[in-house]
């Protein structure tokens, strides 16, 4: 029972891994857009300042916008590079396979019955398939020998 048991618990695991995996690189993925947006819309507007109306006070607005711009693109390659990261780590797991009654070996499968033997069906002789007629007193097995 162990055997079926540390199965089970390997899949699951798997799974876990799997999952976490998958909504991290996500994760990453989807906060990627934003961070790369802000910095193009942060280095469009410095270059609009540049361009149209420079004046020599606003060079410390420029350098901080810019360094701002320059902050949220790192940090957008740093998200895509995790998600890239992640998603690989993810596809490179070793798969383990459910675990189904097919795939049991026959010591791990149990079975039970719908309903409880009674002391008649014990005594109750079970015939072959062949005849019915031509069947001997002696090939005539009780229903407990039948199940060794």
């Amino acid at each position: 029972m162990g055997y079926v048991q540390d199965r089970i618990r390997k899949r699951r695991e798997y799974l876990t891994r799997k999952s976490l995996g998958y909504a991290w690189a996500g994760l990453n993925a989807l906060l990627v857009i934003p961070c790369v947006c802000i910095a193009c819309v942060l280095f469009v507007y410095n270059l609009c300042m540049i361009c149209f109306r420079f004046q020599t006070g606003d060079m410390a607005r420029l350098v901080f916008v810019f360094c701002l711009a320059l902050l949220f693109q790192v940090m957008g390659l740093t998200l895509a590079r995790s998600a890239g990261e992640a998603h690989r780590e993810v596809r490179q797991l070793r798969r383990i396979p459910p675990v189904r009654a097919e795939t049991l070996p026959a010591a791990a499968i149990l079975l039970r019955g719908g309903q409880e033997s009674l002391p008649a069906q014990s005594r109750l002789l079970l015939r072959s398939r062949n005849d019915p007629e031509e069947t001997l007193a002696r090939e005539l097995l009780r229903s407990s020998q039948a199940q060794e």
